[in-house]
């Protein structure tokens, strides 16, 4: 199993979000830096080679630096998370 740390406090807008995510998921050079890129590599990539769990620390300062963004990042999260028993997602 995989075991990812976000840190909202240190994500300051949608580019920090992506590098991040890009540099603890390992996603390919083809990523498309958008929630439906994503949602695209976790359910197609990501979680078929195995477990995931994706852990984010400071949700209120996701939340004041990304603003609607981050509760669609969450939101998306928290749909894969219900559909694929894979994927755990902690939100603190």
């Amino acid at each position: 199993m995989k075991y990812v740390m976000l840190n909202g406090g240190a994500i300051l807008d949608r580019a920090t979000l992506y590098s991040a995510l890009e540099k603890h998921l390992g996603t390919p050079e083809y990523f498309g830096r958008n929630l439906d890129a994503l949602n695209d590599v976790l359910r197609g990539e990501i979680l078929p080679a195995g477990a995931l769990t994706m852990e984010i620390l400071r949700v209120d300062l996701l939340r004041e630096n990304l603003g609607g963004y981050a509760d669609a990042f969450l939101r998306l999260l928290g749909d894969i998370e219900r559909e694929d028993e894979r994927f755990r997602v902690i939100l603190s």
